[in-house]
């Protein structure tokens, strides 16, 4: 209880100091796993039970993963608040990723890319939930360390692949929509001249 008690110190220490910096907002993810950890504390103290304990973070993975799909009905999908946060929204980053937005293809992938991180979290959490209940304490301590920086790994690996593919796909479009308007300026060029006296 005192290691997590401590470790819920540091991100409690970052929200209010970013609150502080940004003049009141408030840092998600930081809130998403100072959310877990009291989770965590309460659900111990109140049950005396080891096994909860170990549910402080798999409470926040759920929330994410849940905060993911509910996202998808605002305006901004979750994922794209999450990567302009890390990016900064006041730095040149952060601005130039911002307008990005006004494009069809980077909403449709922000979009895709919340959709997996959602069900990539919810699995995990599912997963945890079933070997905290039915493994050894020892077991589902080392999966609960583990599982998320696989889980992490394994979806920011596929969101850079994908990111890629896109990005080379918006290239491949952009330059065939040049093309196709240098070669309509030609005919219309070429038009021109032909019933120029």
């Amino acid at each position: 209880m005192v290691a997590l008690l401590v470790s819920g110190s540091l991100p409690a220490v970052g929200i209010s100091l970013g609150m502080w910096r940004h003049h009141g907002r408030v840092d998600a993810v930081g809130v998403v796993v100072l959310f877990g950890i009291l989770t965590g504390v309460v659900v111990g103290l109140a049950s005396g039970s080891a096994r909860l304990v170990l549910l402080d973070g798999t409470v926040p993975t759920g929330v994410f993963g849940a905060a993911c799909y509910v996202s998808l009905l605002s305006p901004r999908p979750f994922m794209f608040r999450v990567a302009l946060q890390f990016l900064g929204a006041d730095s040149r980053q952060g601005r130039d990723f911002a307008s990005k937005w006004q494009y069809r293809e980077f909403r449709h992938m922000l979009m895709v890319i919340t959709v997996v991180w959602g069900a990539a979290f919810l699995v995990e959490t599912g997963a945890q939930l079933a070997i905290v209940q039915s493994a050894s304490l020892n077991t589902a301590k080392t999966t609960s360390n583990l599982m998320p920086i696989a889980v992490a790994i394994l979806v920011a690996s596929w969101t850079f692949l994908y990111g890629q593919r896109e990005r080379a796909r918006g290239e491949r479009a952009s330059q065939s929509t040049e093309t196709q308007e240098g070669t309509d300026t030609a005919v219309a060029l070429a038009d021109t001249s032909a019933v120029d006296p």
